[in-house]
């Protein structure tokens, strides 16, 4: 009865009747989730959703559209090892699939990875499989807060990217195809992991009295300990 249950619920999700997918041929992303101490942690949701990038005139592909930035087609739960298998056909209007790995469970608190912007071309031989990714437990977490003091009319923080080791994350299989909007950055937070060393690089943008611009990015190391950390940047 369980198989029967379980092959009728994945039938339902290939066929909604708003998004149609390929019956034919069938892909498979396959990963395995672990602990800061490489623990397998079972029983942690993960969710395949198909989207596709809406693209801005002059800024590229820059928003997901979507039910709610996407729409499910398979779920699962990792096993006793781990590991999980999401299987599923290709929705036929849809070029993207985000596949999201959820985890709320006792100390983790909502710790999350994602794998975005996968494309049909990167199954090889219709098949993905990442390597082992962590999920950290709240008491390995610390905030990194960074504001912006700007002191002078023609400067500002146009991009901000922390490189280090973050309670969520992702992978973004096709990064150049993304696409971002160039926007005034003012304050971030970061969620990040205790005793290591970041790198905080930032684009600063200067409007001349021409009105052109010219951009540098910086880049800063900042220490994390085991306390939460307000750093300033000023221009």
């Amino acid at each position: 009865m369980k198989k029967i249950v379980s092959f009728l619920t994945i039938i339902l999700l290939f066929t909604n009747c708003s998004v149609p997918y390929d019956g034919e041929t069938r892909y498979i992303f396959e990963t395995t989730v672990v602990d800061s101490g490489n623990n397998p942690i079972p029983n942690v949701q993960c969710n395949a959703l198909f989207y596709n990038l809406y693209t801005s005139k002059n800024k590229g592909p820059i928003f997901p559209i979507g039910s709610d930035g996407g729409d499910l087609i398979v779920s699962s739960v990792t096993d006793a090892n781990g590991s999980v298998r999401l299987i599923f056909p290709f929705a036929i209007n849809r070029n993207r699939v985000r596949v999201e790995i959820e985890n709320d469970q006792n100390s983790f608190g909502q710790s999350w990875y994602e794998f975005i912007n996968i494309q049909k071309s990167d199954f090889i031989d219709y098949k993905i499989t990442e390597p082992a990714i962590k999920i950290y437990r709240a008491n390995e977490i610390v905030s990194l807060r960074v504001k912006v003091t700007n002191m002078s009319f023609n400067k500002y923080v146009s991009k901000m990217e922390l490189i280090g080791i973050k309670r969520n994350a992702f992978k973004d299989f096709n990064a150049a195809a993304s696409g971002t909007e160039i926007i005034q950055i003012l304050n971030e937070s970061y969620e990040v992991i205790k005793n290591q060393t970041v790198l905080l690089k930032y684009e600063v943008t200067t409007v001349n009295v021409n009105g052109i611009e010219t951009r540098v990015v910086i880049e800063e190391q900042i220490t994390i300990l085991s306390e939460n950390i307000n750093y300033e940047i000023t221009l």
